[in-house]
């Protein structure tokens, strides 16, 4: 499935007018749509490029308790990944695959190719992240020492 990712905007421009900055430091957008999306962790490797991981999975595939508070039980007895994947089955029941495994989250490479100090350049680095076991609250980190992508949270190598 391929996310809806929107088009550019003045959003980032209006969110940095409410920022108090210290005496002689300023701010500018590096990156924004439609270069990425929904970031919720970001690393920069040594070469300045930056992995963004974004996640489209708001409303789909992270449920807040608030909402279903006599899930409560169940979800404090979760010990591992696969309880509350179990829990989630129990109670999404038919719906589960549509709730919790199909919006995704995925990892993407941004960078500065012209040289320019902002962002002009952006592939998917790693995708397919819809598992529920796969769950929400990724991590990424430029590792020079890790070859391979470890588990959820990813581990990016250069």
């Amino acid at each position: 499935m391929d996310p809806r990712v929107l088009e550019p905007s003045n959003e980032a421009q209006q969110a940095m007018s409410r920022f108090q900055m210290p005496k002689g430091v300023e701010a500018s957008v590096w990156a924004a749509e439609p270069l990425l999306a929904n970031p919720v962790s970001f690393c920069f490797d040594e070469k300045g490029r930056c992995y963004v991981v974004e996640t489209f999975r708001l409303g789909h595939g992270v449920t807040d308790d608030h909402n279903h508070m006599y899930w409560l039980d169940d979800d404090m007895a979760s010990r591992t990944v696969a309880d509350r994947v179990a829990m989630y089955k129990k109670h999404a029941k038919d719906r589960f695959i549509a709730t919790y495994e199909t919006a995704h989250e995925r990892v993407k490479l941004v960078w500065d190719g012209k040289g320019e100090g902002k962002a002009d350049q952006a592939i998917v680095f790693a995708d397919g992240f819809h598992h529920a076991a796969a769950g929400a609250g990724p991590s990424a980190s430029a590792a020079p020492t890790t070859r391979a992508r470890t588990g959820w949270s990813s581990a990016l190598s250069r």
